[in-house]
């Protein structure tokens, strides 16, 4: 039986909108600017929420600019997202309005 007719899906295509943010944000952290150790350094926060990068010892400013402000547009974006579902499956009016004005500052 194939996949096709098992009515398989891939890992991949089950990811939401947030999953993919947060795993290009881990791979820009990991791979672009090779810090794997910030589990370590800051073992209570998640990824979106990491706020310190260092540089690589032999990157140039320009390529270490541009991935900082391409990771900080994506935990911006991933934000966005988080207070927009919040609002889809918020039932109280006020939390509601709370994450529009939230969403609205960002």
């Amino acid at each position: 039986m194939c996949r096709n007719c098992a009515k398989l899906n891939y890992a991949s295509q089950q990811k939401s909108g947030m999953d993919e943010m947060r795993l290009k944000m881990e791979r820009i952290v990991e791979r672009e600017l090779g810090y794997t150790w910030w589990f370590r350094d800051y073992p209570d926060m998640p990824i979106q929420d990491l706020w310190h990068i260092p540089k690589p010892r032999y990157m140039r400013h320009e390529k270490y600019e541009r991935l900082l402000k391409e990771f900080r547009q994506l935990q911006k974006d991933y934000e966005r997202a988080f207070w927009i579902g919040l609002t889809k499956i918020s039932y109280s009016r006020e939390i509601a309005q709370a994450a529009i004005q939230h969403i609205n500052s960002l």
